[in-house]
């Protein structure tokens, strides 16, 4: 634009926005709703899968109604956004299917006579690429998906009841038409039930084997981290094994707790999410999980956590690389590793100085090296109330560098080649 253009002035008297914008929640179809409770109330095998929609609209507690009163488990999609929507510490709740998923998530998906999924888009990331039989079978499976995008049912999936709400209205129209039509099962008698809590003790045992094996590797800093830091803290998460290995293994009690970089899946959010985390819940601990890669591509912002007092705890788990990458390398390219480990000429480590980083832009600065001291670090830097940096050397060696995968990713493979 010509300059003159750019500093030009004129009077406007600027319209409240609001004015010129629906308001109110989206109301679901009464017809569709009626149909949708009878199909839930005929399954043998009901499932619920929740995407962030449920946490946007604010639904828990309506979801948490029609399970309990359906008696199905819950699983939660694989973004961020959707952790703790249905509380995780609930006997119902089945983690995650998909790719990195879950044993239990995905045999229930596979299993699932008839699937409520509300608020979810079905990413490559939790439908496994969409590979039948993988983790869904839709069909035979049938699929009520509520959503308050029309362009989301049927997207992905053909759909038995296709509904278009806002997820806390059709929840609560749903729970009504549920009690007006049916009886509340005694579903802790089931054999649904007792197929779910037998996946599940399968799966937490699988976990805790592959935490024993590495007592510094990423899945017992899930475990340690979630014992020592407080139930309604705020943890942000950048992509990553981070982003991975906690969007499996975390406990989210509460909605909003678990911030992730989501479908774009960019590295360097954890810690400028964090801020903001905490800017607008000023009272709540928050906390930034970053890889050392993705701390190295945005920890100038530790200056505007130092600038501004913004007291957040950063927790770089160090496993000298971009090591996600690596191990992908490892399992589809014939463990040929190129540019994913920090290494000089000579082939020996890289060590950065994350201290004298951290400690340059005037944040405190503690290095854990064994499980205890990830106890004693985190209780520390939590009590200065001030920005901190909290370095935790992890497992690199494959397989323990990561966890144990339950589903499939479609990405190129030197196995699909031949």
């Amino acid at each position: 634009l010509p300059m003159d253009v750019q500093v030009d002035k004129m009077e406007i008297e600027i319209e409240d926005p609001w004015r010129y914008i629906p308001s109110g929640r989206v109301y679901p179809d009464p017809v569709l709703i009626k149909r949708a409770a009878e199909l839930l109330l005929k399954a043998e095998r009901p499932l619920i899968l929740i995407g962030g929609g449920v946490v946007m609209s604010g639904a828990t507690e309506d979801l948490v109604r029609v399970a309990e009163f359906l008696g199905a488990p819950v699983v939660c999609s694989f973004r961020g956004d959707a952790k703790g929507g249905f509380p995780e510490d609930h006997e119902l709740y089945a983690f995650h299917p998909g790719n990195i998923g879950s044993l239990v998530a995905n045999e229930l998906a596979k299993e699932a006579d008839v699937l409520l999924a509300v608020g979810v888009t079905f990413s490559d990331e939790t439908t496994s690429s969409y590979v039948r039989g993988v983790t869904f079978n839709i069909p035979p499976t049938k699929l009520i998906h509520i959503d308050i995008d029309p362009h989301e049912i049927g997207k992905n999936y053909p759909v038995e009841i296709g509904i278009v709400a806002d997820a806390k209205a059709a929840l609560e129209q749903l729970y009504r038409a549920l009690v007006e039509i049916g009886v509340r099962r005694n579903w802790r008698e089931s054999e649904w039930y007792r197929r779910f809590k037998e996946l599940k003790e399968k799966w937490l045992s699988e976990i805790e084997d592959l935490r024993s094996k590495a007592p510094m590797g990423i899945p017992n800093m899930v475990k340690i981290l979630r014992e020592e830091i407080p139930r309604d803290a705020i943890i942000t998460l950048s992509a990553g094994l981070p982003q991975e290995i906690f969007s499996q293994q975390w406990i989210a009690y509460h909605p909003g707790t678990f911030i992730s970089s989501g479908g774009f899946s960019t590295m360097g959010f954890a810690l400028p999410a964090a801020m903001g985390a905490k800017l607008a819940r000023p009272k709540t601990r928050v906390v930034a999980i970053e890889g050392d890669g993705s701390f190295l591509m945005n920890n100038v912002e530790l200056s505007t956590a130092i600038q501004y007092e913004i007291p957040i705890l950063v927790i770089v788990l160090n496993n000298y690389g971009w090591v996600s990458i690596r191990d992908l390398q490892i399992r589809s390219f014939k463990e040929r590793i190129f540019t994913t480990e920090l290494r000089r000429k000579s082939g020996e480590k890289y060590l950065i100085d994350f201290e004298k980083i951290a400690k340059a832009y005037g944040a405190e600065y503690v290095k854990a090296a064994s499980p205890e001291e990830v106890r004693q670090g985190v209780r520390k830097l939590l009590s200065l109330e001030v920005a901190s940096v909290l370095e935790i050397p992890v497992e690199t060696r494959f397989p323990y560098s990561g966890t144990k995968a339950y589903g499939y990713w479609d990405i190129p493979s030197i196995h699909l080649a031949r």
